[in-house]
């Protein structure tokens, strides 16, 4: 009875079978002492471990938003050098933290840059257009343009049409 009210008051230690002979309190007191550092370093080390973790989860989220942000530039870059009808190899060093910053370096830029000729690859002008119908009244007011091979190919695709 008496460790039972020592317990409740906590003066005494629970009752802890001995271990390897231990038979004094003192030594119970030394080996619960010891298995709590144990367990303390062991809590602690689990502790750093996640934080570890948590740091790399950190850097690696670091990381993927700085691609992003490499990615929403660059996708910047194409859209308004393509705007200004720049070389992709230019519109790669448009400069700007802002849209309208690099709207106004690729202005700039572009004043420089030679404007493609006409018949070269890089020639809008060049792109395919879609077929155009030809007017009956066309061919009447101009003779030479319907013996044209451009109304003949219409003629066989059969885009000339009645006004």
């Amino acid at each position: 009875m008496k460790n039972d009210e020592q317990q409740q008051a906590g003066t005494e230690p629970a009752n802890v079978p001995a271990v390897d002979g231990d038979t004094s309190t003192q030594a119970r007191i030394e080996r619960l002492t010891r298995e709590n550092e144990e367990f303390r370093r062991r809590a602690d080390e689990e502790r750093r471990s996640r934080l570890t973790e948590d740091q790399q989860v950190r850097e690696e989220r670091d990381s993927l938003a700085q691609e992003v942000q490499r990615l929403q530039t660059r996708e910047m870059q194409s859209r308004i050098g393509a705007e200004f009808r720049l070389p992709a190899e230019i519109a790669q060093r448009l400069n700007g933290a802002t849209e309208e910053e690099m709207r106004t370096d690729a202005e700039a830029l572009s004043r420089h840059v030679a404007r493609p000729h006409a018949g070269t690859p890089t020639d809008p002008a060049r792109e395919p257009r879609a077929p155009q119908t030809i007017k009956r009244s066309q061919l009447r007011a101009n003779p030479e343009f319907a013996r044209s091979p451009e109304v003949m190919r219409a003629a066989r695709e059969g885009r000339i049409v009645n006004d």
